[in-house]
């Protein structure tokens, strides 16, 4: 039950199984399938819920990232699968969506992170930190109509302004933009 796909410069892809099996699928650009990686687990090069996957090519050597979303991480491997280091500042990552250099990440425990080229936390945006605690979260959230707050972000875009949208995994499945203060 795949959950996000991210392509390679080389125009192979990769999917993220993450409501499955909890692998990692390469294929080529003809659909036939190179290799699967990772698998079920905790320890490093191992996911639960790898809800997003992304390929980083900002830098001279492309990574693939992983909203390694039960784990309560980002993972980052080689294109061939291997791990190569854990990114800190995220507490349950869906998915990613690059704009010019930062990398955006909705957060499913009430926030959006958004972080620079060398992985560092640049900001979190509308973070709700004890919302997400709460008993009945996400289907009665007290911050649900609180326009400085997020609840469940599950995924998001940026525009060609810089306008970020943003939907949230609430009963409403509320949808909100953010014009870029420029």
């Amino acid at each position: 039950m795949p959950t996000d796909v991210a392509v390679a410069p080389d125009g192979t892809f990769y999917v993220a199984d993450g409501y499955g099996q909890d692998w990692i699928h390469h294929y080529d650009h003809d659909g036939k399938r190179i290799r699967s990686w990772a698998g079920p687990g905790s320890e490093p090069g191992k996911v639960k819920g790898p809800h997003g996957i992304w390929v980083d090519t900002r830098r001279s050597e492309p990574l693939i990232y992983i909203a390694d979303r039960t784990n309560e991480r980002i993972q980052v491997f080689t294109l061939d699968g291997e791990h190569v280091r854990f990114v800190d500042g995220v507490r349950r990552p869906c998915c990613f969506y690059q704009y010019e250099d930062d990398l955006f990440i909705p957060d499913l425990r009430s926030r959006v992170t958004v972080m620079g080229i060398h992985d560092e936390v640049v900001t979190h945006l509308g973070d709700d930190s004890a919302g997400w605690e709460q008993l009945d979260w996400p289907r009665n959230p007290a911050s649900e109509y609180n326009p400085a707050k997020f609840v469940a972000p599950h995924a998001l875009t940026v525009d060609s302004h810089g306008d970020l949208y943003v939907i949230e995994w609430v009963p409403t499945a509320r949808l909100r933009k953010f014009a870029r203060v420029r």
